[in-house]
This record gives structure tokens, C-alpha cells and sequence, in this order.
């Protein structure tokens, strides 16, 4: 039999989750642009990058919700009820139809 298991990531390796804080910077990893995306390299992640990606997330989901939005009223000008649609949302007929004007 082996010597006793160890648990956790060796020093200096990057956990399963792909992250590891280290002195206030995170570090991830990101796939090598000259190797198999399978293959993940070391990336920096500052305190910047994460504000800036957060501000994009952001704007994303401003798109998002704006498109939600049109394919919902599409889809009463079909004639759908706010309960067909709901179902397609994962959501109660009258809670989209709260959100999306329709009682």
C-alpha cells in the first residue's frame, strides 16, 4: 500500500476550480493561443481586469434583458399565453406576466 494520501493542490499548482489567490492577485488560466485548448497556461488576473469584466457583464446582460424582452412580446403577438411562455422561462405565467406588462 502507499504512504499516507494527500489532500489539496501541491504548492504552487492551481487548484481543480482553476483559480488560487495569491498575495491579492488571483490567478487563473487560460488556454494557450500556439497549443490544444486543452492545454491551460497561467493568466494574471488584477483587480482591474475584474472590474472591467464585471462592467461587461454588466452591458451583457443589459442586451440580454433587452432581447428577452422582445422575444416576450413576439411571442404575445402570436398569441401566446403569459403561462406557454412562462414555461419557456422556467417561470410562473403571472410573474412574466408582471415583469413584461401584461398584469
Amino acid at each position: 500500500m502507499g504512504g499516507p494520501s494527500r489532500k489539496g493542490p501541491r504548492p504552487g499548482q492551481v487548484p481543480r476550480g482553476g483559480f488560487r489567490q495569491e498575495g491579492g492577485v488571483v490567478r487563473g488560466a487560460k488556454p494557450s493561443t500556439d497549443a490544444p485548448a486543452s492545454r491551460l497556461v497561467p493568466q494574471r488576473v488584477t483587480k482591474g481586469k475584474v472590474l472591467a469584466r464585471l462592467g461587461q457583464a454588466r452591458l451583457a446582460g443589459e442586451r440580454a434583458d433587452r432581447r428577452l424582452a422582445h422575444q416576450v412580446k413576439q411571442a404575445r403577438e402570436f398569441g401566446m399565453s403569459w403561462a406557454e411562455i412562462g414555461a419557456a422561462l422556467h417561470r410562473t405565467g403571472q410573474a412574466v406576466g408582471k415583469r413584461y406588462g401584461g398584469g
